[in-house]
């Protein structure tokens, strides 16, 4: 008996780490399956936000979308957004919202359509196409883009270029007028915002390279609350 409780002791201990282990790999599972399903309910709730942006573009009335040089990010979440489907306008990590974006392309017969976000615990959904949302897209790695966004100061609009010589994108502020659009201000490179430029893809143009949408227009809340954007011109 002395001969086999040592044994016991030195094996297995009598079961007491064979349990330990059991209980650190339920916690484990316990954990990774509160983590993918906040993830899926993420993923959720980005759909639902593209639906109803979807619904708005649509209906043709606030959000006249017809260009199709045109990249638009719609702004959603927060209680301050143009759609906003949470309580306090929190993630499903019970998190503020860093930013949260529908983009929505023209493409002359339709529409392509993405999210992208990143809430105040860091997770968050790189740029997608909204068909290939999928709970696996829910991450940690994603731009900040700095506190240029969300700003709630009305639409914004974004001409991006891409300089052949330098080999690498420029970004610029300014707005629309009759005879086009009037350059404000380059967004420097050092500048966290200027990654917003990555979204845009680069495309083949003869012996050139030139941006796949030439103008990022933000739509958000004007100083009344109200979303709208009723074209360039």
């Amino acid at each position: 008996m002395i001969i086999f409780y040592s044994i016991c002791l030195i094996v297995t201990g009598c079961g007491k780490d064979s349990n330990k282990n059991e209980d650190n790999d339920s916690d484990k599972k316990a954990q990774e399956y509160i983590l993918e399903t906040r993830k899926k309910t993420y993923v959720s709730i980005a759909s639902q936000y593209v639906m109803s942006v979807m619904t708005e573009v649509n209906v043709a009335s606030n959000f006249k979308f017809f260009d199709e040089d045109v990249l638009y990010l719609v702004k959603v979440g927060h209680d301050e957004g143009c759609v906003s489907l949470e309580i306090d306008g929190k993630s499903p990590f019970n998190d503020k919202w860093k930013y949260a974006y529908v983009g929505v392309v023209y493409k002359g017969y339709g529409y392509d359509y993405y999210f992208m976000s990143k809430d105040e615990s860091g997770y968050g959904i790189a740029f997608s196409k909204y068909n290939d949302l999928d709970f696996e897209n829910v991450v940690t790695d994603i731009p900040d883009y700095s506190n240029d966004l969300y700003t709630n100061n009305g639409n914004k609009v974004y001409m991006v270029e891409y300089d052949n010589e330098a080999s690498r994108k420029k970004l610029f502020s300014g707005h629309f007028e009759y005879d086009g659009f009037i350059k404000e201000a380059e967004i420097p490179m050092t500048n966290k915002f200027s990654e917003i430029a990555d979204l845009v893809p680069i495309k083949s143009e003869g012996d050139s390279k030139v941006a796949a949408y030439k103008y990022i227009v933000i739509i958000e809340p004007d100083t009344n609350g109200t979303c709208s954007y009723l074209g360039k011109y």
